[in-house]
């Protein structure tokens, strides 16, 4: 979907957590609750050698950078928090 491109295209760029450098994932889905206000996004963690927790945590630590780069590829009104 548009979203899921959006979000992984997003979710690469302009992240600087050094939690996540060298890490490979890919998005594989976007829920988005029925008010817009809520967008869960499903990952597969590609790098065997990296521990998910950290990697989930640093993806929730770069969730602000993630929606200001949705914003400028995704119309909508309001972008849902991630």
């Amino acid at each position: 979907s548009h979203e899921r491109m959006s979000a992984a295209r997003s979710a690469r760029s302009g992240i600087s957590d050094p939690r996540l450098q060298g890490v490979n994932f890919s998005v594989t889905g976007v829920k988005v609750d029925t008010e817009l206000t809520l967008a869960r996004v499903f990952i597969d963690l590609l790098s065997p050698e990296s521990d998910r927790t950290t990697v989930l945590a640093g993806l929730r630590s770069a969730a602000g950078a993630i929606r200001r780069e949705l914003q400028g590829r995704v119309h909508l009104r309001r972008i849902p928090d991630l």
